[in-house]
């Protein structure tokens, strides 16, 4: 990949990491300052791509910053209980990917901790806010995922020769010239109506799939629990 991606990855990218930190602003046990995380490591993902492409120094560093982490875990779990300290670590991999030169797999690894993220506020029953979250987060995967491909196959490209294309009643070769604009209007709409057709296909799958009882597994209780919507929402 290019050492400076392109303005529609960075951009959702960088939404989807702030919809990962706005889930976990929708639940009450957590602050609204949790939205400082992503913000911070926003700004500062330039300033460490171009330390970390600079100077060696600087990945020893937070290579041992990490192991350092990674040996306080089982103390960081007894302090703050299980669940904040695997929010911990997410955050944690999620800011040194940021902090870092990223190729096609550390974008993955972006998007697979903001999914975490996602995941740790919806078990801990967030506010009604959490569907419009939801909604952000849904919009900024699929642009980010297809600008990310964009960018690895455009990277795949570079210092091939352009394609030639031959009319069938022609012998006249037209030449393909390069340009690096890669979104027109066409691809702009082809995208947008793939990030629609998400939505309606998530609402589908949520509405059509059968209710299943909660807490089936281990469960000693004998109140039932349902997956749904409750009727007591207003």
């Amino acid at each position: 990949m290019r050492e400076h991606p392109g303005l529609a990855l960075r951009a959702s990218s960088s939404l989807l990491v702030l919809a990962g930190y706005l889930s976990l602003a929708s639940v009450r046990s957590y602050s609204s300052a949790i939205l400082l995380i992503p913000i911070i490591l926003l700004i500062l993902s330039p300033l460490g791509e171009r330390l970390d492409k600079r100077f060696k120094a600087f990945r020893y560093l937070t290579t041992a910053v990490t192991l350092v982490y990674f040996c306080s875990l089982p103390f960081t779990v007894r302090m703050v209980g299980l669940m904040d300290a695997v929010i911990m670590l997410v955050v944690y991999i999620q800011m040194y990917t940021m902090l870092h030169i990223k190729a096609e797999r550390n974008y993955y690894h972006l998007f697979l901790m903001a999914f975490f993220l996602l995941l740790a506020a919806c078990v801990q029953s967030p506010e009604p806010i959490i569907a419009f979250i939801l909604l952000l987060f849904l919009l900024s995967a699929v642009w980010a995922f297809i600008c990310l491909r964009f960018e690895v196959e455009h990277a795949l490209s570079e210092g091939r020769a352009p394609a030639d294309i031959v009319a069938i009643d022609s012998y006249t070769v037209a030449n393909i010239e390069k340009t690096e604009a890669r979104f027109d209007l066409g691809l702009i709409t082809a995208v947008s109506l793939v990030s629609v057709a998400s939505v309606l296909f998530t609402v589908a799958i949520f509405i059509l799939t059968p209710r299943t009882e909660a807490g089936w597994i281990g469960r000693s209780n004998t109140i039932v629990s349902r997956t749904d919507l409750t009727d007591i929402v207003d």
